[in-house]
């Protein structure tokens, strides 16, 4: 949920918007490997994907929220 509750995220610094565009490619890239390895019942490779996706999301809200 984290993903899609930001998955139109502005940067407050529009230098940083790509950056932010970057990491949520990658997020909603590891969400789609997660959902395709869970759909193969590989839940370890599932888990780390999500957890991969969550960590890109974070690190996305994190440079939008950046002043510089």
């Amino acid at each position: 949920t984290l993903y899609a509750e930001n998955q139109h995220l502005t940067a407050v610094n529009p230098k940083n918007q790509k950056a932010v565009d970057a990491g949520l490619k990658r997020a909603k890239e590891d969400l789609d490997k997660g959902v395709a390895a869970e759909a193969a019942q590989d839940f370890d490779k599932a888990l780390s994907h999500y957890a991969n996706a969550w960590d890109d999301t974070v690190r996305a809200i994190e440079e939008a929220a950046k002043a510089k």
